[in-house]
């Protein structure tokens, strides 16, 4: 009879049918085979949004408790064609988002029915948390949806399952890691902030999960999830919680020292630094001593941070004694002694006088800060504050009348161009405050619908230059949103696109000049359009040249201390015009007074001719003047070709280069610097282009 009906319902259907085969199925009565399956997807699906409540429910409950009709429906919804005109399709997936909306047990009850078998956890793993199913939903459910839906079907897991076995913390290791790796950056903060470091009974069984899980897992948590997590969190409100968390993940059996320079964070580096075994401080410290002899211009303040909490924290006045009198170290200060960095001397002189126990004699005002806190006399608590652990918006205070004005004044000497538009921008609306809520903007644009991207750009601007002063959430978040920048396109002609496009990049850069690496990749590996392609290279000038010290007009500088200020955002501004991509050329430094020259030519004049013009802001580009001038050097000598448009792009290129050589001096390695362009210019030369300006400056220079 229960066969007669699903034979009934596969030559024709009506209400009655759909009812019984739903109901003996759900009894039990109908056994869920293929055939069945197929029947199901190919008739009762299709007629989804005509069914009442009811029967919905009834499939819905019928697809959670079936995996074979899941994994069924995922493979016959993805072979429909995607368009906006196929409304099955659509059917379909509003099927299975309801499945994953109205049923959060979902992942518990298929990890119940393939739990003995570890190539079925496999798919499932690749299912839920690879990109098979969000591939197929990503049209209706944005990143985060999915995620957020993910992590209360996580959750119910946790909650439903009985962890009796270690090897079940195994399983839900692997599984974690795969869910963390479906987007690092949103899934890091909403798994943790929202389930496993929200309340205890979560964070024990996070803390269970990485205990037992194999070392592969437990370091891939640690060490791609964990620390990137902390690292921008961490502050004086919540630096013993973290001390307390991390105390008990023994996560000393997951970290080298490679992993330690990577952190932005001194108070997070401190922290580890306590916790580890002596046995690794030992190890630590000698990789310190020899970075510090090696004199990595680029990584030396990191070198000298750690080098210093080591001997600080973890090293006695006997084995400092030590370390001072070994021949590797006595080398290492007299190299360091020699360079040309006053900087770099300095930190020398105060690491010296710090491993003889202050006996060296040398007057300094100089010093290497880092944090001092005291975890000995710390009385382990019974239950850790996990609510310290939330991000907290930076706190934004209106000034009075008065000093708004003198703001307002400062952004019209910039002498912008004004936008036709008054009103406020939409993404202003939204007071985005977060870096992860701009990044998520970027990620939801749907680039086929008209998009207000310079308002995003503008947004982009601000809120990284207002967090100039918390690198570290910059940091995490650079390398995607260079992605995104530097792949938008103007498609309709939005009004300053790509001025805007350009300072957003040099603000980032500005703020997070090891971000050089990210867009240089970009830059150098990515199929992108001539004019992306001019925006990064004056993005790389214009950045030089602020990092160097120089105030251009070009860059819209939101003027805040973001603790104490809030000063208006002017959607009227808008950066002075740049020429479109056939006319675009890089407008060049004129060494005698700082500024950039609307024409193409170099000069240059004694500077005895001239009066100082001083600039009072710090030169940090000296540090940073090797990683943006070798890469492109190197890869110019390696071969550029860009076809019809091939000399443009070359003489836009080289003046770039020419703006960061400039920019460079005096930088340690200036003079090496100064060879490799020369060896540039003089295959520019060998291809016939109209570099003879370039060329008579860098003669000049010498």
């Amino acid at each position: 009879m229960d066969r007669n009906l699903v034979n009934n319902l596969g030559k024709g259907a009506n209400y009655e049918k759909l009812e019984a085969v739903l109901t003996g199925v759900l009894d039990e009565k109908i056994g869920l085979n293929l055939e069945v399956v197929m029947i199901i997807i190919t008739v009762v699906c299709p007629v989804y949004p005509s069914l009442q409540s009811s029967l919905k429910s009834k499939l819905l409950q019928i697809i959670s408790n079936s995996y074979l009709l899941f994994s069924n429906m995922i493979n016959y919804s993805s072979r429909l064609k995607d368009s906006s005109k196929n409304l099955e399709r659509q059917i379909y997936l509003d099927i299975l988002i309801d499945l994953l909306r109205y049923h959060p047990t979902l992942l518990y009850n298929y990890m119940q029915l393939l739990k003995s078998s570890k190539e079925d956890l496999d798919i499932l793993k690749s299912v839920f948390f690879g990109s098979r199913l969000f591939n197929l939903l990503s049209s209706s459910l944005s990143i985060v949806d999915y995620i957020e839906i993910l992590t209360i079907h996580f959750k119910c897991f946790l909650d439903e399952t009985s962890f009796d076995e270690i090897n079940l913390y195994q399983k839900t290791g692997e599984m974690l890691t795969s869910f963390f790796s479906l987007n690092p950056l949103f899934t890091m903060d909403i798994i943790l902030d929202k389930l496993l470091l929200s309340e205890d009974q979560y964070w024990i069984h996070f803390k269970n999960i990485i205990t037992h899980s194999k070392r592969n897992v437990r370091r891939n948590i640690i060490i791609n999830t964990l620390f990137p997590y902390f690292d921008i969190r961490v502050i004086e409100k919540n630096y013993i919680e973290i001390f307390e968390i991390l105390s008990q993940l023994q996560v000393h059996q997951s970290i080298d020292y490679q992993m330690l320079t990577n952190l932005k964070s001194t108070i997070l580096i401190e922290i580890i630094l306590k916790i580890i075994p002596e046995v690794m401080v030992t190890n630590f410290t000698d990789k310190a001593l020899r970075r510090f002899s090696d004199v990595n211009v680029y990584d030396d303040e990191k070198t000298c941070q750690i080098l210093c909490m080591l001997l600080s924290y973890r090293t006695t006045s006997e084995q400092r004694v030590k370390i001072a009198e070994s021949t590797a170290f006595l080398n290492g200060v007299t190299k360091r002694l020699t360079n040309n960095e006053l900087t770099i001397r300095e930190r020398t002189m105060f690491i010296a006088k710090m491993v003889t126990n202050g006996t060296l004699e040398y007057e300094s005002s100089f010093d290497i800060i880092i944090p001092r806190h005291d975890f000995k006399n710390l009385q382990v608590a019974k239950t850790i504050k996990l609510e310290n652990l939330k991000l907290e918006t930076n706190r934004l205070v209106d000034q009075d009348t008065e000093g708004k004005l003198d703001a307002i004044s400062k952004f019209n000497d910039l002498n912008l161009d004004t936008d036709s538009d008054d009103d406020e921008d939409s993404y202003t609306k939204k007071k985005i405050v977060f870096m992860k809520d701009l990044l998520l903007e970027f990620e939801n644009i749907d680039k086929s619908k008209r998009n207000d991207f310079v308002s995003l750009l503008k947004t982009t601007v601000k809120l990284v230059r207002q967090k100039r002063n918390f690198i570290s959430e910059v940091s995490y978040y650079a390398a995607k949103l260079i992605v995104n920048i530097c792949t938008l396109n103007n498609n309709f002609e939005e009004k300053d696109f790509e001025a805007w496009r350009i300072n957003a990049l040099e603000t980032i850069l500005f703020v997070t000049p090891e971000s050089i690496k990210d867009i240089l990749k970009l830059l150098f590996t990515t199929e992108l359009s001539l004019q992306q392609r001019m925006s990064i290279l004056s993005s790389l000038g214009l950045s030089a040249r602020e990092l160097r010290g120089y105030d251009d007009e070009y860059i819209v500088k939101y003027e805040t201390d973001f603790f104490e200020q809030k000063l208006p955002w002017s959607t009227n501004q808008s950066p002075i015009s740049l020429q479109s991509a056939e006319q675009s050329t890089i407008t060049e430094i004129n060494p005698a007074n700082n500024s950039i020259m609307e024409n193409s030519q170099v000069t240059w004049k004694s500077k005895k001719l001239l009066k100082s013009n001083k600039t009072s802001r710090k030169n940090e580009f000296r540090k940073h003047a090797s990683i943006f001038f070798y890469p492109l050097a190197n890869q110019w000598l390696n071969g550029i070709d860009l076809g019809t448009y091939d000399k443009m792009f070359k003489l836009h290129y080289l003046k770039t280069l020419h703006i960061i050589h400039e920019c460079a001096f005096p930088s340690n390695d200036y003079k090496d610097i100064t060879a490799l362009y020369e060896e540039v210019l003089a295959d520019g030369l060998k291809q016939e282009l109209p570099i003879e300006d370039l060329v008579i400056s860098i003669k000049d220079r010498i």
